[in-house]
């Protein structure tokens, strides 16, 4: 069963919220882990106003006054009751849809027995479902996980226990894995239990621990291998964002099922776990003697903030750093030679923790430096290449020269600039192939005394996308206008360099709206197929097509949609440039 009343709006302010953000290299090192820097832990330490973040509380669901101070009653101790309550808005799960949280709970008030338990749930349907009795409120929640935590024997679905967890999925409260929670008894109202739930997008593991204390059991309880992103996105692509929180249910037994604390991150950051600090020299790092070198290093913490490094360096001369306490400084030693960088931080938890990078700095020799080189396809068979260099001699002049890989080369054009002693430019080339392949391009750039640096590249010929065809209108000056309800078959034509059929890709098709006023009358035939199943073109007889339903669309979530003007566009990493058309419907 599923409850869609009016969701109740609920808190935002200043509370107790957290939000670290790190601009970090992210290079692995042997000791530590680095955080996304999209990491952030929301701490709701009770649920008085005002809340870290807002939350839609639905069905039964209320925040009350107890003597655990104001809680979240995901559903009171009544017969029939069913309640939820979730972020109002999602919730963007970094690397992989990992997440750890931990809460604390009480269920009081019993009555026939007490049931029938609260499931923490992470789905991707609305902040609002929910339903009664032993389905917990979270049984019918597609593209779900939740970790139940059930105090009301069910049968086999519940291994014949009253007091256990389970790890679900999409809804189903026959739950993958579970296990008994004794000494642990969910139904004694004088305990406050504790839950931690961690998944790691890294390795797809899934863990649950439950302790009647603030002590973070070593072992899970529960552990499952699930890839969330791919749950989260039922048969569309798979999904890192989704709606997060609790759901409950009674039924002929019943309960007060009370969250009184809840602390969520968005990453794999298990709370009570102080890892040690992830550090990352970068490198290795050339130079010139007596020029500043520029280091970046990388340091993060999971609990401090800011996180204390320093940098030192040992070799053949004595060494100046910019700033010696921050990640991303400047080095300058007086000697050339091979040196050691050293960047070290400390947590005050952990031993300190350091890793190492070489400098190589060599006795002055300005030549050039040329950085990555890019090629940009212009057209199936075009493609200009460019890229970056400078040079330590602000005063030098530069040349350039392409190799395009079909035994054929031509002189780049620069464009330089000095910026404080150093000279800078941009060298760039042009190109047309003369058939379909795989090619090495690349670009040497000289200064006037004859120092040279080179880059390459593998670069394919691009291909090309034709016209839209019928039924949909490309050209001329009178647009499509379909009927609302038609479908709408979707064509084009792909050609490589050489002009043949390219028949293998898998172009996507994706659905704008533009307007809300369509423009003209219906001057297209209503047209009912069976629509595309995703948003990938298929090849058909001789061209891609793609069945588009403006009745059930995919691109309103299931929805008609709506009169207006719409822009269909198609891409292909193989295209030279994606295809797109407008039309209207009406």
């Amino acid at each position: 069963m599923t409850i869609s009343p009016s969701p109740r709006l609920i808190g935002l302010g200043a509370g107790t919220l957290l939000i670290v953000g790190l601009q970090l290299a992210t290079a692995t090192s042997t000791q530590g882990v680095p955080l996304p820097e999209q990491c952030g832990t929301t701490t709701y330490a009770g649920f008085g106003d005002p809340l870290p973040a807002p939350l839609s509380i639905n069905g039964n669901a209320a925040v009350v006054s107890t003597s655990d101070g104001p809680v979240l009653r995901v559903t009171p101790a009544a017969y029939n009751q069913a309640g939820s309550a979730f972020t109002t808005s999602k919730v963007n799960l970094v690397n992989g849809g990992s997440f750890s949280t931990k809460f604390s709970f009480r269920f009081s008030s019993q009555l026939g027995g007490g049931a029938d338990g609260v499931v923490f749930t992470v789905q991707n349907v609305s902040s609002n479902v929910g339903g009664l009795g032993g389905g917990i409120g979270y049984q019918g929640v597609a593209q779900s996980i939740g970790v139940e935590l059930d105090n009301w024997n069910n049968g086999s679905i519940d291994g014949n226990s009253d007091n256990h967890a389970g790890i679900d999925l999409n809804g189903d409260v026959s739950s993958v894995v579970r296990a008994p929670l004794a000494p642990i008894n969910l139904d004694d109202p004088s305990v406050v239990h504790r839950a931690w739930v961690d998944y790691d997008g890294a390795t797809d593991a899934l863990e649950v621990r439950v302790a009647d204390s603030d002590t973070r059991p070593v072992s899970p309880l529960l552990s499952y291998t699930v890839d969330l992103p791919a749950v989260l996105g039922g048969s569309g692509a798979p999904a890192d964002d989704a709606f997060i929180g609790f759901t409950s249910g009674t039924g002929a037994a019943a309960a007060n099922h009370d969250i009184l604390s809840w602390e969520f991150s968005n990453c794999y950051r298990p709370v009570g776990v102080d890892s040690p600090p992830f550090v990352d020299a970068g490198g290795p790092y050339t130079g010139e003697e007596g020029a500043a070198v520029d280091v970046a290093g990388a340091a993060s913490d999971d609990r401090t903030m800011p996180l204390p490094s320093t940098w030192s360096a040992t070799g053949p001369g004595t060494c100046s750093f910019g700033d010696p306490s921050t990640v991303t400084t400047t080095v300058t030693c007086d000697q050339p030679g091979t040196y050691t960088l050293t960047l070290s931080a400390d947590d005050g938890e952990n031993p300190p923790v350091s890793d190492t990078a070489t400098l190589e700095l060599a006795a002055s020799n300005h030549a050039p430096e040329v950085g990555a080189l890019s090629a940009d396809a212009t057209g199936a068979c075009a493609v200009t290449a460019s890229a970056r260099f400078t040079d330590p001699d602000a005063a030098d002049t530069h040349t350039a020269e392409f190799s395009w890989g079909d035994t054929t080369s031509s002189p780049g054009t620069v464009v330089e600039s000095a910026v404080t002693g150093t000279a800078t430019g941009t060298a760039t080339g042009t190109h047309t192939y003369g058939s379909a392949g795989s090619y090495t391009i690349g670009v040497t750039v000289t200064d006037q005394d004859g120092s040279s640096d080179a880059e390459t590249l593998t670069y394919a010929t691009a291909n090309g996308a034709g016209d839209f065809l019928p039924p949909i209108n490309q050209g001329g000056t009178t647009r499509s206008v379909f009927k609302k309800g038609s479908t709408i078959p979707v064509k084009i034509v792909v050609n490589d360099c050489d002009g043949k059929l390219v028949t293998t890709l898998s172009p996507v098709v994706q659905l704008d709206r533009i307007d809300t006023v369509p423009v003209g009358a219906v001057n297209e035939t209503m047209i009912v197929e069976s629509a595309t199943n995703g948003k990938t073109m298929r090849w058909v007889g001789d061209m891609y097509h793609y069945t588009l339903s403006t009745k059930n669309s995919q691109f309103a979530g299931g929805a008609a949609l709506t009169a207006g003007t719409y822009r269909i566009t198609v891409t292909d990493p193989s295209l030279a440039h994606s295809r797109s058309v407008v039309f209207d419907l009406r």
